[in-house]
């Protein structure tokens, strides 16, 4: 009877220990998991600070394309492209004239730098 009892007590001292073990490991995955979390937290918020920052880039985009300038470059280029298609010797020209005159008008900025 005092075997019987001594190994029961045996046994449940083994039992014990191995509850303590799962219990310690329990609450190292809680811990895991908390540091995980967190992780996402910081990451889910660096998320919307980027989605924020593209959205007022868009809106920046957006005025610059509504403007009369830009509207009318467009149209410029739209004419031209028309008129002289690329590939034609049209076009060649035409970029064989543009470039020279920018050419001269950077070279008559430097004859006469500003202050």
């Amino acid at each position: 009877l005092t075997e019987q009892a001594q190994a029961l007590t045996e046994r449940a001292s083994e039992k014990d220990r191995a509850i303590q073990s799962l219990t310690e490991q329990a609450q190292a995955l809680t811990e895991r998991a908390s540091e995980k979390d967190r992780a996402i937290q910081s990451l889910t918020e660096q998320a919307q600070a980027l989605t924020e920052g593209g959205s007022e880039k868009d809106r920046i985009i957006q005025d610059i394309q509504s403007g009369l300038a830009f509207r009318m470059i467009v149209k410029y280029r739209r004419f031209i492209n028309l008129l002289l298609p690329i590939g034609t010797k049209r076009r060649r020209l035409y970029t064989l004239i543009t470039s020279a005159v920018g050419g001269y008008s950077s070279k008559a900025r430097n004859l006469f730098p500003s202050k």
